[in-house]
Protein backbone atom coordinates (compact mmCIF):
# COMPACT_ATOMS: atom_id res chain seq x y z
CA UNK A 1 0.00 0.00 0.00
CA UNK A 2 1.11 3.62 -1.12
CA UNK A 3 0.92 6.95 0.57
CA UNK A 4 1.33 10.19 -0.29
CA UNK A 5 4.94 10.63 0.78
CA UNK A 6 5.68 7.64 -1.72
CA UNK A 7 3.94 9.38 -4.48
CA UNK A 8 5.49 12.55 -4.20
CA UNK A 9 8.89 12.02 -6.25
CA UNK A 10 6.68 10.73 -9.24
CA UNK A 11 4.75 14.33 -8.96
CA UNK A 12 7.29 16.58 -8.92
CA UNK A 13 7.48 18.15 -12.18
CA UNK A 14 10.90 20.13 -10.90
CA UNK A 15 14.24 19.37 -13.13
CA UNK A 16 17.74 20.50 -12.72
CA UNK A 17 19.83 22.88 -14.41
CA UNK A 18 22.18 21.30 -16.94
CA UNK A 19 24.73 23.52 -17.96
CA UNK A 20 26.96 23.38 -21.17
CA UNK A 21 30.23 25.00 -21.28
CA UNK A 22 32.20 22.89 -23.46
CA UNK A 23 32.39 24.19 -27.29
CA UNK A 24 30.47 22.40 -29.76
CA UNK A 25 33.15 19.90 -31.38
CA UNK A 26 35.93 20.18 -28.42
CA UNK A 27 35.24 16.20 -27.35
CA UNK A 28 32.04 15.13 -26.14
CA UNK A 29 31.23 17.62 -23.78
CA UNK A 30 28.29 19.47 -25.27
CA UNK A 31 26.61 16.50 -26.93
CA UNK A 32 26.87 14.74 -23.48
CA UNK A 33 25.17 17.70 -21.49
CA UNK A 34 22.17 17.76 -24.40
CA UNK A 35 21.96 13.92 -24.03
CA UNK A 36 21.36 14.22 -19.77
CA UNK A 37 18.78 16.96 -20.98
CA UNK A 38 16.84 14.75 -23.38
CA UNK A 39 17.13 11.78 -20.89
CA UNK A 40 15.52 13.82 -18.10
CA UNK A 41 12.82 15.44 -20.60
CA UNK A 42 11.91 11.81 -21.86
CA UNK A 43 11.25 10.90 -17.75
CA UNK A 44 8.93 13.91 -17.38
CA UNK A 45 12.07 15.55 -15.54
CA UNK A 46 12.02 19.21 -17.78
CA UNK A 47 15.65 20.53 -17.14
CA UNK A 48 16.48 24.10 -17.31
CA UNK A 49 19.40 23.88 -20.05
CA UNK A 50 22.05 26.91 -19.86
CA UNK A 51 24.58 27.67 -22.41
CA UNK A 52 27.70 29.65 -21.21
CA UNK A 53 31.30 30.40 -21.82
CA UNK A 54 32.21 28.40 -25.24
CA UNK A 55 28.95 26.49 -25.04
CA UNK A 56 27.29 29.35 -26.64
CA UNK A 57 29.17 28.26 -29.75
CA UNK A 58 26.47 25.28 -29.94
CA UNK A 59 23.92 27.61 -30.82
CA UNK A 60 25.27 29.13 -33.95
CA UNK A 61 24.19 27.24 -36.98
CA UNK A 62 26.99 24.75 -37.74
CA UNK A 63 28.42 22.16 -40.43
CA UNK A 64 29.09 18.82 -38.65
CA UNK A 65 29.34 17.07 -41.15
CA UNK A 66 32.59 18.45 -42.27
CA UNK A 67 33.61 17.00 -39.29
CA UNK A 68 31.92 13.40 -39.78
CA UNK A 69 29.54 14.65 -36.52
CA UNK A 70 26.38 15.71 -36.24
CA UNK A 71 25.12 19.20 -36.27
CA UNK A 72 24.70 20.13 -32.42
CA UNK A 73 22.85 22.86 -33.27
CA UNK A 74 20.36 20.29 -35.39
CA UNK A 75 19.25 18.70 -31.78
CA UNK A 76 19.21 21.98 -30.02
CA UNK A 77 16.60 22.95 -32.61
CA UNK A 78 14.47 19.85 -31.86
CA UNK A 79 14.41 20.36 -27.70
CA UNK A 80 11.02 21.70 -28.32
CA UNK A 81 9.80 18.02 -29.36
CA UNK A 82 10.71 16.98 -25.88
CA UNK A 83 8.80 19.84 -24.19
CA UNK A 84 12.62 21.71 -23.60
CA UNK A 85 10.86 25.19 -25.04
CA UNK A 86 13.23 27.49 -23.70
CA UNK A 87 17.07 27.38 -23.29
CA UNK A 88 19.05 29.74 -21.42
CA UNK A 89 22.10 31.78 -22.50
CA UNK A 90 24.66 33.30 -20.68
CA UNK A 91 24.72 37.42 -21.74
CA UNK A 92 27.99 38.22 -21.11
CA UNK A 93 29.06 34.91 -22.89
CA UNK A 94 26.76 35.99 -25.88
CA UNK A 95 28.43 39.82 -26.36
CA UNK A 96 32.11 37.80 -25.54
CA UNK A 97 31.91 35.70 -28.49
CA UNK A 98 29.86 38.49 -30.34
CA UNK A 99 26.45 36.97 -31.06
CA UNK A 100 22.98 38.11 -31.17
CA UNK A 101 19.20 36.96 -31.27
CA UNK A 102 19.89 36.12 -35.27
CA UNK A 103 22.55 33.60 -34.27
CA UNK A 104 19.58 32.05 -32.20
CA UNK A 105 17.26 29.68 -31.85
CA UNK A 106 13.81 31.62 -31.79
CA UNK A 107 13.35 29.68 -28.17
CA UNK A 108 16.37 31.05 -26.69
CA UNK A 109 16.28 33.56 -23.92
CA UNK A 110 19.20 35.47 -22.87
CA UNK A 111 20.01 35.88 -19.14
CA UNK A 112 22.13 37.79 -17.06
CA UNK A 113 24.58 37.29 -13.94
CA UNK A 114 22.41 37.80 -11.10
CA UNK A 115 19.60 35.41 -13.32
CA UNK A 116 22.25 32.75 -13.58
CA UNK A 117 22.82 32.74 -10.01
CA UNK A 118 19.02 32.27 -8.85
CA UNK A 119 18.78 29.51 -11.03
CA UNK A 120 21.84 27.97 -9.83
CA UNK A 121 20.65 28.41 -6.11
CA UNK A 122 16.83 27.18 -7.13
CA UNK A 123 17.99 24.05 -9.44
CA UNK A 124 16.99 20.67 -7.77
CA UNK A 125 20.47 19.91 -9.33
CA UNK A 126 22.87 20.75 -11.56
CA UNK A 127 24.62 19.07 -13.97
CA UNK A 128 27.87 20.72 -16.05
CA UNK A 129 29.43 19.31 -19.01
Amino acid sequence: MSNEADLAPLNDTSGPLVIIQGAPYQGYRAQAGLDAALSFAVFGKIPSLLFTGTGVLCLREQIGGSLGRKSIRKLIDSLPMYDIETVYVDEPSLHYWKLNATHLPSFAETVAADDMQSMHKSATSILSY
